[in-house]
């Protein structure tokens, strides 16, 4: 599943960068946890257009749309566990996370 996960996420980042002239980074624990929730033992990797929507493009959506970020910038994308303790870390320490983005909490 992860295959087809960093496919999808993959068509994202290209999307990000032809488009708005980011880069997108994203962690493989964000990586792993969208492959877990775009798999369903019925239906398969059906559902994992749906999960990358919710979990990355939307949120990015909102952040485009509300100017969080602009051209050029790099899009951390990063489970809320991580963000949490990058922000505690002080590695972002001025930082906010912006929303859910990289989904599993």
């Amino acid at each position: 599943m992860t295959t087809i996960a960093d496919k999808a996420l993959e068509d994202v980042a290209h999307r990000l960068h032809d488009n708005h002239d980011m880069k997108l980074d994203i962690s493989p624990l964000t990586r792993q946890c969208v492959a877990e929730r775009g798999f369903d033992i019925r239906y398969g990797a059906r559902p994992m257009k749906r999960a990358v929507a919710r979990d990355v493009l939307n949120p990015l959506s909102r952040l485009l749309l509300d100017g969080g970020v602009r051209e050029r910038d790099v899009v951390c994308v990063r489970t809320r566990g991580e963000a949490e303790k990058m922000i505690e870390s002080g590695r972002f320490s001025n930082a906010e996370p912006h929303s859910k983005a990289g989904g599993c909490w």
